[in-house]
């Protein structure tokens, strides 16, 4: 096992809280803690020059779903699976399986909702209000309560959503 702090050339990392993060000089930051999820901070100076999973960075979020080749991509799974390492393909799954993915009716993301759970994400009161004008926390409570419905209600997911909003802000 490597101590941290490590410089190789251009890129560092180092560890915050139980964070680990690697930060190049050209100012890009990944942040991990070790289990999900991985978050990405790129400087504006890549504004519009990106492409990938990650969309195009140019500030409307309604046209990052392209292929590769530039088409648009005719679904989450296609684009997915598009973008898709060449060496990953052993072990690596499309999509939620034969099943499908799980879906969540409203009175079943109810309870998920309140202020005690996932609401406390979006509470103008709460614990992360001071966030709020600088991150929206619509999509975040969105998901957060998405991922604790499809996982019947499982707390290490209030857990990862919560710390996930919290790592962004």
């Amino acid at each position: 096992m490597v101590a941290l702090p490590v410089a190789v050339g251009h890129v560092r990392v180092t560890a915050e809280g139980r964070n680990m993060v690697l930060q190049t000089t050209k100012k890009l930051r990944l942040l991990f803690d070790g289990d999900a999820p991985v978050l990405i901070s790129i400087p504006s100076s890549f504004r519009g020059r990106l492409c990938g999973l990650c969309g195009n960075f140019n500030g409307n979020w309604s046209d990052d779903f392209v292929l590769p080749g530039g088409a648009v991509a005719p679904s989450v799974y296609a684009f997915g699976a598009a973008w898709r390492a060449p060496s990953s393909s052993q072990g690596c799954g499309e999509g939620c399986g034969p099943q499908g993915c799980p879906v969540c009716l409203a009175e079943e993301t109810a309870p998920y909702e309140s202020i005690k759970v996932c609401g406390q994400l979006k509470d103008p009161q709460g614990p992360f209000a001071a966030c709020h004008a600088a991150l929206s926390p619509s999509e975040y409570f969105r998901q957060c309560v998405y991922d604790l419905c499809a996982q019947k209600g499982d707390s290490t997911f209030l857990c990862r959503s919560l710390a996930a909003y919290t790592a962004s802000c």
